[in-house]
């Protein structure tokens, strides 16, 4: 911990260098203009807060208590002085330029023949220049002369420097002006804002604010004068601003005149000059000009905001409060790392929340870091936690973990609040914990949970101790043949910079732990296999091995993998979690996969479906099953359509009878609970009226809760049943999400079931057998007569609505019963049974509503009466797919025009259509009504113009049918 925080003081140290701003304790380098409120503080001291503080932004839990105080963890805003120059309110003293170093022409040239490009040429780094801030005006007139030597696409760096060597110096004057606008005209980019640098040694404040006047362009010239305006706005905020003395930019604000109003309504037209001019230096006409965009203006499509930079001017509000309440009202985030740096200006650490929203939203890669990076700048306790979700949730994997390797003292004062909480990013932040423990943050970490009180943490962090397994004394025989037998390819992969074997979890095999040759072994062969194909090696050690040693194995895998960014040819990190994961994995897995679509990952998420077709367990298939039935991305929902198909070809069944056998028991017994065994004391998991977990004591007294284990508690069997209520939490909430609907679609579609099918696969399994009990069931004859209706009793045997028992005598197949198969008398007599026993069904059975042809329809062909009701083009496709329709396949410009609902039992299928809504471009379509609904004959298979199916008269469809589309209909259109 002493190196620890030598290594931090040594980078407070190089950030103070550089002219940052330690807001936390020591006094603020000259250099940056440590802004005038809030003053300088130490966190240790609890020093008075920001005279303006804004409410943090998208809490989705109650704010944590304050950091506790941990050594090496102050506070440090590692912004410049233009980034404090965002924030307008503050009103910062004007910087002083240093004095300027001698010019040495040697050195400059060297730099600029070692500068880098990027993107074809368009980007040249010059931040990597070193161009000073203080320099002569020999220097300035040398770096404009670089900079607008068409460095980029026209000259390599080095041949500039060559041409610069020999070049006569530049003349000073407006003609050395026009000569920087003429290169930003030619290549924006390529210029970059830093010439703004050398301008100001040798230009007025004012006379620079005429050039970013007259070279900005207005209107509608759109890439390279949005390049050029950009540019020339952040040059003269970054590199003039600061320095211009406060009477001098009162006189500035006082000189404009604000536009009373601009037309919003082109996304492709650039606001004017004065409008950005009088945000930078806090004009109070900006609100009211900010207070005209209309609500929501930018929340289609991503790109609206491009060209308007709505975020720019209202970082010019007068207060973080009016900043964060116009950016949720116009629907704005955070996009570039200027917008990121100019957030922490004005709220420093309180505005966490919406940074991380705003970065979790990018899909790009190398934006997302950028992003990150820039909220580094924050090196403070608050920052962590929006790093470690970023770490796991956002493409900016390697930045975020970055900033929590570098910074481990703010880590552990700023993650043990979060782990002391329940959720997924609680449970994130007990393992990152757990990790520095292991780096020997112990001691840092007990004294932070103590002083915040964090039971959770003392519990799963100081005093967890990993497991330790012996070592294996002698190889089974079924291991050394395995072990023998595999055979690495020739060519085989090394294994991958990212990834330390000794970083592994151990591999366990009886209690024991294989040796680091034989994890080698193991590794290699994760490495050189396909998951069609796995050697004897794998298969054997997941048919011997512990489960859960070895899932964690393959996790931590898969997850080195994703925090190094995921590197494609190294895929086989994730075929790892197919060939050793457990359900654990898939639990983790699935979400995953569900996004990566979302994230232009459609590759990796097909291999996600693949590895858990691979895992093979039932929660596994049932959560392939899950996305084939509900998933918007179309793809990837075939894809498990498909794979789930080849899965029943493969067992002789039908899909449906595949998804009765693939719903896990979730380790609970035929009475569908489950006992948690704490040693002296024991706790039963059972299925409350909404079908979800609950615990009640031994005496059957509901408890809140599973309590934390006592003292007197077995701590091995306590802990284990902490682990299983987590996961069994996780298991039912997956499966009774999914098995509720798809028995509601049962009835609906009138499935039936063989009578020893039903008690086998539905009365005797563990967590359907909650679901059964709950519900009205009939038996029919061969014919499809209806013979009776009865419900399963809690002790598993059949009553009538008499409540009298039954028996299936005479049945041939089972079904949910549908309300409007039962007469006035019947459907009374199972009210009062339900009513009686206080059974809530899981979803409208008893009393679904009915509905019927109204008069005249019967003998028409298409239902008509919904016409002319608009829905929003988004909301309309939702609504239909949520209720289980299927969209048509798109047409021309990809738009489709139907959705489609099959009635297996009854014959028919459903087809509604509409205008047409293009795949791309849901969200700002024209709105849309169902402008007919009709039957078909049999399975329907989407067509193209012109449709060739042939609409049954309505008054020949099964009523059931009817009802069911007609609720439907009357739920979406409201």
């Amino acid at each position: 911990e002493a190196e620890a925080k030598k290594s931090f003081d040594k980078l407070l140290r190089a950030k103070r260098a550089k002219g940052y701003a330690d807001v936390s304790g020591a006094q603020a380098a000259t250099a940056a203009p440590a802004p005038a409120k809030p003053a300088p503080k130490k966190a240790a001291a609890k020093a008075a807060a920001p005279a303006t503080k804004a409410p943090a932004p998208e809490q989705d839990d109650p704010p944590p208590a304050a950091p506790p105080s941990i050594a090496g963890a102050e506070t440090v805003m590692a912004l410049t002085s233009g980034d404090w120059a965002w924030a307008t309110w503050r009103a910062p003293s004007a910087m002083v330029r240093p004095d300027p170093a001698p010019f040495d022409r040697e050195a400059c040239l060297a730099r600029v023949a070692s500068l880098r490009t990027s993107q074809g040429g368009y980007h040249v780094h010059w931040e990597q220049a070193g161009i000073p801030i203080g320099m002569t005006e020999e220097e300035a007139l040398f770096w404009v002369a670089a900079f607008t030597a068409g460095i980029g696409r026209k000259l390599k760096p080095r041949d500039a420097a060559k041409r610069l060597a020999s070049a006569e110096p530049l003349d000073g004057g407006d003609a050395l002006l026009e000569r920087v606008k003429k290169a930003f005209a030619e290549s924006g980019e390529g210029v970059g804002s830093v010439v703004f640098r050398p301008l100001a040694a040798l230009f007025t404040s004012e006379a620079l604010f005429r050039f970013t006047q007259a070279t900005y362009q207005p209107g509608r010239n759109l890439s390279a004068g949005w390049q050029t305006s950009t540019m020339v706005l952040q040059g003269y905020r970054e590199e003039v601003l600061p320095y211009v003395p406060a009477a001098d930019r009162a006189a500035l604000r006082s000189s404009l005149t604000i536009p009373t109003s601009f037309t919003w309504a082109s996304f492709y037209d650039r606001p004017p000059f004065e409008l950005f001019a009088g945000a930078m230096v806090g004009h109070p006409d900006i609100a009211a000009i900010v207070a005209s965009i209309p609500d929501g203006h930018y929340g289609g499509d991503d790109w609206t905001d491009h060209y308007h930079q709505p975020q720019l001017l209202c970082f010019g509000l007068p207060s973080p409060d009016d900043l964060l309440r116009e950016m949720k009202r116009l629907r704005l985030s955070l996009k570039r790392p200027d917008h990121v740096r100019a957030w922490l200006a004005h709220f420093e650490t309180s505005g966490h929340d919406f940074a991380r929203a705003s970065i979790q939203a990018i899909k790009n890669k190398d934006d997302a870091n950028a992003l990150t990076d820039a909220l580094g700048l924050a090196i403070a306790p608050e920052t962590a936690p929006a790093m470690l979700a970023l770490k796991y949730e956002s493409k900016a994997t390697l930045s975020a973990g970055a900033w929590l390797d570098a910074h481990p003292e703010h880590a552990v004062a700023g993650l043990v609040p979060v782990a002391h909480k329940s959720g997924r990013l609680a449970d994130l932040a007990v393992e990152h914990l757990r990790a520095l423990k292991a780096k020997g943050w112990g001691e840092a970490i007990a004294h932070a949970a103590e002083a915040a009180s964090a039971s959770r943490v003392i519990r799963d962090v100081v005093e967890w101790t990993p497991k330790h397994y012996r070592p294996m004394a002698a190889r089974p025989a079924w291991l050394a043949d395995a072990l023998a037998a595999f055979e690495p390819p020739k060519k085989a992969k090394k294994l991958p910079a990212w990834l330390d074997l000794a970083t592994l979890p151990p591999l366990v095999v009886a209690d024991e732990q294989l040796d680091e040759e034989a994890a080698a072994t193991v590794l290699a062969a994760s490495m050189a296999s396909s998951l069609d194909d796995p050697p004897a090696l794998l298969r054997e050690l997941r048919a011997h091995g512990d489960a859960d040693a070895l899932d964690a194995f393959a996790w931590k895998i898969f997850d080195a993998w994703l925090a190094a960014d995921a590197p494609s040819k190294e895929r086989w990190a994730l075929d790892a979690v197919g060939f050793l994961g457990g359900d654990a994995s898939v639990l983790r897995l699935t979400p995953m996969v569900r996004a990566w679509p979302g994230e232009s990952q459609h590759k990796r998420a097909v291999q996600g479906l693949d590895v858990l077709r691979a895992i093979g367990s039932d929660l596994a298939l049932m959560q392939i099953h899950g996305i084939a039935q509900k998933l918007k991305f179309k793809a990837l929902k075939q894809a498990a359509r498909e794979a789930m198909d080849a899965i029943a070809s493969a067992r002789s069944m039908t899909r449906d009878e595949l998804e009765d056998r693939i719903v896990p028991d979730c380790d609970l017994d035929e009475r569908g609970t489950r006992v948690l065994d704490f040693g002296p004391r024991q706790f039963r998991v059972v299925l409350d009226e909404d079908m979800k977990p609950a615990i009640t004591d031994e005496s059957g007294k509901p408890r809140k809760d599973l309590p934390k284990p006592g003292a007197k508690d077995d701590p091995a069997l306590a802990a284990a049943s902490v682990a299983a209520w987590k996961l069994l939490k996780k298991q039912l909430k997956d499966v009774v999400a999914i098995q509720g609907p798809r028995l509601e679609l049962a009835m609906v579609t009138g499935r039936r079931w063989d009578p020893k099918a039903f008690e086998l696969l539905l009365v005797r399994h563990p967590l359907m057998t909650s679901f059964v009990k709950r519900l009205v069931w009939a038996g029919y004859d061969a014919k499809g007569a209806l013979v009776r209706t009865f419900r399963v009793t809690p002790e598993g045997t059949y009553a009538d609505e008499r409540d009298d028992e039954t028996t299936l005598d005479g049945v041939a197949a089972v079904g949910l019963v549908h309300a409007y198969h039962l007469d006035e008398a019947s459907a009374a007599a199972w009210g009062g049974v339900l009513a009686d026993y206080e059974i809530v069904q899981p979803f409208a059975q008893l009393g679904r509503p009915l509905y019927g042809l109204e008069p005249g329809e019967a003998k028409a062909q298409k239902l008509v009466r919904f016409a002319g009701t608009k829905l929003s083009a988004a909301g309309l496709v939702g609504k239909l797919e949520r209720a289980g329709w299927l969209r048509g396949i798109p047409e021309d410009a990809g738009v489709f025009y139907q959705h489609f609902k099959p009635f297996w039992a009854a014959e028919v299928t459903a087809i509604a259509r509409y205008e047409g809504v293009p795949v791309g471009y849901m969200v700002d379509w024209d709105d849309q009504s169902i402008d007919e609904v009709f039957f078909v004959a049999g399975a329907y298979t989407p067509d193209t113009y012109p449709w060739k199916s042939t609409p049954l008269p309505l008054g020949e469809v099964d009523p059931l049918v009817i009802s069911e589309v007609l609720r439907d209909l009357v739920e979406i259109t409201g």
